[in-house]
């Protein structure tokens, strides 16, 4: 059924577009600028304690705070709309009962029985209110699924979304679908493939991306970030707090870290 809905997805943005099909097979390698150290917001960011909460309040609070690029988690309600949640066993969503809600229903509870829950369309309307935001997207199912909406329903705003990927295929997809900005995520290739420099390098060569992003403990793998420093595309890490272990990580030529933390020295 769900195959059946992705394709009747990107056959709308095929239309909405007219462009898909002229599309090359992968995008084309580009120089990508390295940025200079920074951080990117985990699932919106601490608030009063709590972490991973995904929720408006989070979203306004880090945005508040000068950060302009903030991670988001997705998945999906029982009528197929995005929503901001890590997942449904995340016990932080006060509405599930072991049934997931529909998106009007996620809409009306909240995430700790006080945070404000985000739909899509919340966050969107966020981000044409404010138009410096850039948000990384976490969706651990149906990935490609999600990137056809988006392209569907919000075309205005692709530019400002970038796509974490955890495959070839969804990278592939992702890009044709006219997605420029792409971080690949290794967390989901087995370790002997995230350990395949050689392959992720070459890769990085072949295929324009926005960044690699990987567990932080790969740092501590001897010689690990120097290889991947080979491909020239900026590296991310994650889940890193402490500002000790940041520094570290930068000095070693880390460029982006994504973090709970919502201020920075």
């Amino acid at each position: 059924m769900l195959k059946e809905i992705i394709s009747t997805v990107l056959a709308a943005v095929q239309l909405a577009t007219g462009s898909f099909m002229v599309l090359p097979d992968t995008a084309s390698p580009e120089e990508v600028s390295k940025p200079e150290r920074s951080y990117i917001i985990h699932a919106g960011g601490e608030i009063q304690g709590y972490f991973g909460t995904n929720s408006l309040d989070a979203l306004e609070n880090a945005y508040s705070k000068g950060n302009r690029y903030i991670e988001i988690d997705f998945s999906f309600s029982s009528d197929l709309r995005p929503v901001c949640i890590h997942d449904w066993n995340h016990l932080s969503y006060s509405g599930y009962d072991g049934i997931k809600p529909t998106s009007e229903e996620f809409a009306s509870n909240t995430v700790y029985s006080m945070f404000t829950s985000l739909t899509l369309e919340k966050l969107c309307d966020f981000m044409k209110r404010h138009e410096d935001l850039y948000i990384v997207t976490d969706v651990k199912d149906h990935n490609m699924y999600f990137s056809g909406i988006l392209k569907r329903e919000y075309p205005e705003l692709c530019d400002r979304f970038i796509i974490q990927v955890y495959s070839e295929e969804q990278y592939d997809f992702i890009s044709r679908l006219g997605f420029e900005n792409i971080i690949f995520s290794l967390y989901k290739l087995d370790y002997y493939k995230q350990m395949d420099t050689d392959y992720l390098v070459s890769f990085a060569k072949e295929h324009k991306l926005y960044a690699y992003t990987f567990n932080a403990v790969l740092c501590d793998t001897e010689g690990y970030v120097d290889a991947m420093l080979e491909c020239g595309t900026p590296l991310f890490i994650h889940t890193v707090n402490d500002k000790q272990m940041q520094k570290k990580y930068f000095d070693m030529g880390i460029s982006g870290i994504y973090t709970d933390n919502t201020t920075h020295e």
